[in-house]
């Protein structure tokens, strides 16, 4: 093999190996933190523990939705009072994408479907309801919720 040749494939191989680095530092931990984030409060929930949602939520946490605003003690009272309402509480998210702000990376926000029921310990649920969700999130340390927006799967 000549010299040419060997130091082509040399540059080639070079040019992969980066590639593989590049595409193996392409899932950005702000992702994966923040679709862990969304995880642990939706098992939170289920579990009727406010603590692990409420931690989350940043200090100016607001919340719209239904033609009202909330906010981080509106919360606490809303998931007491679901807890209180509901023996079993379910909550199913999918769809999750994040996007981090390309001018600020210390800022994401979140996009995804939440199922949410809740019964009384019977076979079927009381209630379900299907929401599309958009949060922002910022990070302070580790990622905190600061706002969410969620409307019914069916409204305009």
């Amino acid at each position: 093999m000549q010299t040419s040749t060997r130091i082509r494939h040399l540059l080639y191989l070079c040019v992969v190996l980066t590639q593989l680095l590049v595409a193996g530092c392409s899932s950005p931990p702000t992702e994966q933190a923040i679709t862990d984030a969304l995880n642990e409060m939706a098992v939170a929930l289920q579990e009727r523990e406010s603590g692990p949602v409420m931690s989350r939520l940043h200090e100016s946490f607001h919340s719209e939705g239904s033609g009202s605003t909330m906010n981080r003690r509106d919360i606490q009272r809303l998931l007491l009072a679901a807890f209180y309402r509901h023996q079993n509480i379910s909550v199913t998210l999918t769809n999750i994408r994040v996007e981090t702000d390309a001018m600020n990376k210390s800022r994401a926000t979140a996009y995804f479907n939440a199922l949410t029921t809740g019964g009384d310990g019977g076979w079927l649920p009381n209630t379900a309801q299907l929401y599309r969700v958009e949060s922002e999130w910022v990070f302070d340390g580790d990622w905190m919720m600061q706002s969410l927006s969620a409307k019914r799967a069916l409204e305009q």
